[in-house]
């Protein structure tokens, strides 16, 4: 089986983990945000539906973190694989490809090796990332 959907997954997560950072700040603003003075009539009260709504908000906060955890354990554990790997220049062709974002031709530009060999060098990388990661 190939994970390579694993290493595509995790070149993401930063910007998935950003994305829900910044759903979280937008909870707590809308949580937080200091009450509107306009004049009320009372008749009911509405006390029970504001709690409801802090409740669900809260609820959803722990939601968006509990994902948060998982993104950043999703990105360790990879990261774990990919150290565990023996050859350096596999090495550093997942960890520049997958991690750091880039593109195969800074790879390229980077690495003292033609292009034809990063592609072989990376498919034995991705050979021996998916036999670590099968072992987990």
């Amino acid at each position: 089986m190939d994970n390579t959907h694993i290493l595509k997954r995790i070149r993401f997560v930063d910007i998935e983990i950003k994305q829900k950072i910044d759903e979280l700040e937008r909870l707590k603003n809308t949580l937080f945000r200091s009450p509107q003075l306009k004049q009320v009539s009372v008749q009911e009260s509405k006390v029970g539906l504001k709690d409801d709504t802090y409740v669900k908000i809260m609820e959803y906060s722990d939601a968006i973190n509990k994902k948060i955890d998982e993104l950043v354990d999703l990105k360790q554990c990879v990261l774990m694989i990919i150290d565990s790997i023996d050859d350096s220049e596999q090495r550093l062709i997942l960890t520049m490809r997958y991690v750091n974002l880039k593109t195969w031709e800074e790879i390229e530009n980077e690495l003292p090796l033609s292009r034809k060999t990063m592609f072989i060098v990376h498919k034995k990388a991705i050979k021996e990332f998916d036999t670590k990661y099968t072992r987990m």
